[in-house]
């Protein structure tokens, strides 16, 4: 890590960004478990999954080839601007001899085309599996180089499993045009500040990583892990995506919320919204197992 007053060289973190890209995004996980920092969570990757799991294969096709979720190829309300809900972004510098930082506060509204294309029932929220809590921290954090630039690219690569029509915006701002922002010897012009707004509004409400959830459990998460699963012959486990959130930056998953009991996982989109702990297999099971929870007070 450079000193708190020097940022890395932006071709410096573009070339280790992009060296890791082939750890995350496309296979060998092993130099990414060895890497990582969360030790309670960093072995899931390899863990195989159940045998009542892999013996349906009908399970993973029917995962691999679920509809693309529709999306308009904008992102962006019907005037062309999305709409912020009180999302403010200020830099300040500590000290003279050290360079602008970031402070990231507030939410993006979602656009009136992800409202339409995910519309909800009275009582419902537009849940998401990795928490706009996450997405805002670990934005902050990048940007002020708080954490290596290959874990802040993994863990929005985690996020986005389709990305209709949104994916190359945000791969850019990855590769180049925030990295130009990182710990900035000089203010940002407005522009820019425009941009790192934009990049966190397009994350927010990625539908990837958005599924109606019941309103009041998406509440009680706040900045939890919700877990998005699938049910097989009893045994529940999360989707595709949701192990993926997990697989790509695990030091940065938020832990589960349980009960007073113990015996109940909270999931919005769970019927119910609490998951049994005993029917719980494969990454899930190994999230309880590994104690990576918190219980509800």
């Amino acid at each position: 890590m450079p000193p708190k007053d020097r940022a890395m060289d932006p071709a410096q973190r573009r070339a280790m960004a992009s060296a890791s890209r082939a750890h995350t995004r496309f296979g060998d996980l092993a130099a990414l478990q060895r890497t990582v920092g969360n030790q309670a969570v960093c072995a899931l990757v390899s863990e195989p999954k159940t045998p009542a799991l892999e013996a349906n294969p009908g399970l993973h096709a029917g995962v691999a080839r679920r509809a693309r979720p529709a999306e308009p190829s904008s992102g962006v309300a019907a005037g062309g601007r999305h709409v912020q809900r009180a999302l403010t972004i200020d830099l300040f510098v500590p000290s003279a001899k050290n360079r602008y930082r970031w402070t990231i506060k507030g939410r993006p509204a979602f656009s009136k085309a992800t409202t339409s294309g995910l519309p909800v029932e009275s009582g419902y929220h537009r849940a998401h599996t990795t928490s706009w809590e996450d997405i805002r921290s670990t934005t902050q954090q990048a940007l002020n180089e708080e954490v290596d630039w290959w874990v802040f690219d993994a863990f929005i690569r985690g996020i986005f499993e389709y990305g209709v029509g949104r994916w190359p915006f945000v791969e850019e701002c990855l590769e180049e045009s925030l990295q130009d922002l990182v710990l900035p010897s000089q203010r940002p012009p407005q522009a820019a500040i425009d941009l790192v707004k934009k990049f966190l509004t397009v994350v927010n409400e990625c539908q990837d990583n958005l599924t109606p959830g019941i309103g009041s459990v998406n509440s009680k998460l706040q900045g939890h892990f919700d877990p998005k699963v699938r049910l097989q012959g009893g045994l529940i486990d999360l989707t595709e995506q949701a192990h993926e959130a997990i697989v790509y930056a695990p030091q940065h998953v938020q832990p589960l919320l349980l009960d007073r009991t113990q015996k109940y996982i909270f999931a919005s989109t769970y019927s119910g919204g609490r998951i049994p702990v005993k029917q719980a297999t494969g990454t899930l099971r190994e999230m309880i197992r590994r104690r990576h929870f918190k219980v509800a007070k």
